[in-house]
């Protein structure tokens, strides 16, 4: 079991064994970056969705006019807001496909099995929920989302036509 999760993220294990004097047991796994790790992501979803001739969305939301946003209410209050957007998305993209994740300043859902209006739908849904967190929130300027849908095949066909429509 050990040696199949090892070779499944791409590592080495080694086992020496000596008698009467025991057993090592080494494992090294590659050290992934948060960019590697969501090209995995996309690229095994999309692979996913050519097998199975469906569809992938993925939306990328943002905080509009960040930057005028942190002049006025701060850094960390602009990083608190962002925490919030992103545990929203992560509560209401809920299949077990889905995912939820921060990349290059963004907040991703990535929707698996997902039509442009399914991916639609989902944007509504967090929006809404955004828009309710920000009323309640005490400030002097209003915080709205931007937000775009990337589709696979119909914005892009390659892993590298998806990573430039989400801006990576």
């Amino acid at each position: 079991i050990c040696k199949n999760i090892v070779e499944l993220h791409q590592g080495t294990i080694e086992v020496k064994s000596t008698v009467s004097k025991g057993t090592t047991v080494s494992f090294a796994l590659p050290l992934y970056s948060p960019q590697a790790l969501f090209k995995e992501l996309i690229t095994d979803s999309l692979k996913e969705a050519v097998q199975s001739d469906s569809s992938f969305s993925i939306v990328v939301f943002g905080i509009q006019h960040a930057a005028a946003l942190v002049r006025k209410i701060g850094k960390d209050k602009v990083a608190s807001v962002i925490g919030t957007l992103e545990l929203l998305v992560r509560n209401i993209v809920r299949r077990s496909k889905d995912a939820a994740l921060r990349y290059r300043g963004a907040i991703l859902a990535i929707l698996p099995d997902t039509s442009t209006e399914g991916a639609r739908a989902v944007a509504d849904r967090i929006n809404s929920a955004f828009d309710e967190y920000s009323a309640q929130m005490e400030l002097a300027v209003a915080i709205r989302l931007s937000w775009k849908i990337v589709n696979f095949p119909a914005d892009a066909d390659t892993v590298e036509t998806l990573f430039e429509k989400i801006g990576g």
